[in-house]
């Protein structure tokens, strides 16, 4: 058995010393599977409320960007963009049923009517990189929920859970085979919103007194 596993390390070595974006997008997932399971975590446990509307943009403009990362011959990157679609709309179900904070106002539906507006601008034109940009743009916007609700409750975000997503995004962007605007203006766009997040709520927690139940925990 244990000769086996060495092995099967020696072989991975093997491919990242031949293949190094596979070592890129096998060290993205070393820090996005972990950032994935934390923020779940906290969510379920309560130490984490998002909105819900937020992921709902996110999982929309995520896809479109995924589809304009494989036009745009991400590669390995995109893989691993895929699994993120995946884990985007997961959130989006828990905090829609039960784990979210609720409400919906004009902006939400206005960057929701503006992704349809991306995919249809897409469809008719066949310009993906518009496209791209334009969902790009709604993302940044779709973080203002989430900006919004961290300005009045820092404590609600899972800071560990955003810090581990930069690197996670860095690295799955140098495992991507072009570089080129297809594939780097959506994930530049989300290492510098998630910084912002993180920024906000650092600042925020220096103004605003933890939470009892989360000082016991």
């Amino acid at each position: 058995m244990e000769s086996m596993i060495w092995s099967l390390l020696f072989e991975l070595v093997n491919a990242i010393y031949k293949e190094p974006k596979l070592g890129f997008l096998i060290v993205a997932f070393l820090f996005g599977v972990p950032s994935y399971i934390i923020y779940l975590i906290d969510l379920l446990k309560g130490h984490t409320t998002s909105h819900p509307v937020t992921w709902l943009i996110w999982f929309i403009t995520q896809t479109i960007a995924t589809v304009g990362i494989w036009i745009g011959e991400g590669g390995y990157g995109a893989v691993y963009y895929v699994f993120y679609s995946f884990t985007i709309f997961t959130i989006f179900v828990i905090t829609t049923y039960k784990y979210g904070m609720k409400g919906v106002n004009k902006k939400d539906i206005m960057c929701l009517i503006i992704c349809l507006c991306a995919i249809c601008i897409w469809i008719i034109f066949d310009t993906p990189l518009l496209g791209v940009i334009i969902v790009t743009i709604v993302d940044v916007y779709g973080y203002d929920p989430t900006y919004r609700k961290s300005y009045k409750h820092p404590w609600d975000e899972s800071l560990l859970g955003w810090g581990l997503a930069i690197p996670n995004v860095f690295f799955t962007t140098l495992a991507m085979n072009q570089y080129n605007w297809l594939t780097l203006t959506y994930p530049v766009a989300i290492i510098l919103a998630s910084a912002a997040l993180i920024i906000l709520c650092l600042v925020r927690r220096q103004r605003v007194a933890k939470p009892k139940f989360q000082s016991e925990q």
